[in-house]
């Protein structure tokens, strides 16, 4: 459905916003230091953690246990089994699997602002969500939400879930991806409450709280099954007491793996060592973001002063939007090899030389900027008395 147009407001910049706009982009500027820092130093600890468990690990054939392996890091695949049958306690639905997902989505208003120049507008969408919007704050009140959904998404677990002779930890268990929609039939729904089954639409596999599926209001609901069922997996843990739970290595990382289907043990550290330099350039690209949010927010309140003027309001802009850019950049490189001269001092240095680089970027461009050229409008000189 397009968006409906819910009024305006006018925002106008004042003296108390400015400054908290300077605060603000002052604190987002410091905290991305220590976010920098942070991440390159867990990026190698988590990697050495993860040699560590690589060369320490035990293989083993078959999922069963042996008190030699006692305390020690151990790999195996096996089917994830339990004996357990989970029950929905608002449905009554029951399954006999690992885990069992009911998903719940509620028709709702959503609210989105766009601001244009000292002006915001706001829209208002009729969406499915899983999350309960909160209507209480909009612009507009006229679109207004249940204040609670009547069935929220939930999920049952397992307890007790084996593979061979050994009980998978919680986290283990949580980590289980593979998953199956869940059907419900006639034989299903007579478990339903009676106050539940007579408001209640078989609708796609699941079912709806409402009028019609084909003309939904605004409170509907619809509700939707999925199961985990029993399958093989691939575990890294410690052996301990007949369970695999989380192994800690010697610099005080966690290592409690589990893989969907047949993965060596090889091929689980190789993933996970990908996944760490993964998450550590995400980590990287977020603090170079906030750093330049925070300058943008503090010393780009510089370009608001000569907002007003044709031309030279744009282009101090830009040429603040550039620099606070570059020294965000350079800012962040030199945190990042000051943490791997503190972890690795090879590379670290190697990142100190392109950050100075960068730095010297900066410098060249501030300078380049205050040149000023010689106007192309200038008077013709005067030519010489005639004798």
């Amino acid at each position: 459905m397009a968006a409906e147009y819910g009024g305006s407001s006018i925002n106008k910049e004042s003296t108390s916003s400015t400054s908290g706009g300077f605060l603000f982009g002052v604190v987002l500027f410091l905290a991305a230091f220590p976010l920098l820092f942070w991440n390159e130093g867990n990026a190698v600890q988590t990697a050495r953690a993860l040699e560590e468990g690589k060369g320490a690990v035990i293989s083993l054939q078959v999922p069963v246990i042996d008190p030699a392996n006692e305390g020690k890091l151990v790999h195996f695949v096996g089917s994830a089994v339990t004996s357990e049958e989970l029950v929905d306690d608002y449905t009554g639905v029951r399954a006999h699997a690992i885990k069992l997902h009911r998903g719940s989505r509620m028709y709702q208003w959503k609210e989105t602002a766009r601001k244009k120049e000292n002006t915001t507008e706001y829209y208002y969408d009729k969406v499915w969500s899983e999350f309960h919007m909160n209507s209480s704050n909009y612009h507009n009140q006229q679109y207004s939400n249940p204040p609670t959904m009547k069935i929220t998404s939930q999920m049952y677990v397992a307890q007790n879930v084996t593979v061979g002779d050994y009980r998978l930890s919680p986290k283990m268990i949580a980590d289980i991806s593979e998953a199956n929609p869940y059907p419900l039939d006639q034989e299903k729904f007579s478990t339903f409450p009676d106050s539940l089954r007579s408001v209640a639409i078989p609708h796609e596999g699941g079912f709806y709280l409402g009028s019609s599926p084909q003309d939904p209001q605004i409170g509907d609901i619809q509700v939707q099954y999925k199961v985990y069922p029993e399958q093989e997996v691939s575990v890294v843990g410690k052996q301990e007491n007949r369970r695999a739970v989380v192994y800690t290595t010697s610099n005080g990382k966690n290592i409690e793996l589990i893989y969907p289907g047949f993965k060596t043990a090889d091929e689980i550290f190789e993933a996970e060592q990908t996944k760490n330099v993964i998450i550590t350039w995400v980590i990287r690209g977020a603090g170079v973001m906030v750093m330049y949010i925070g300058l943008m927010l503090s010393v780009g309140q510089v370009a608001r002063i000569f907002s007003w003027i044709p031309f030279l309001g744009s282009a101090v802009a830009s040429g603040v939007s550039m620099i606070a850019g570059l020294l965000s950049l350079s800012l962040s490189f030199v945190v990042i090899s000051v943490a791997w001269i503190f972890y690795r001092p090879l590379l670290g240095i190697g990142l100190l030389v392109v950050a100075g680089v960068l730095v010297g970027l900066i410098i060249r461009k501030a300078k380049s900027g205050q040149r000023e050229e010689p106007s192309g409008d200038m008077p013709p000189p005067i030519p010489p008395p005639i004798p």
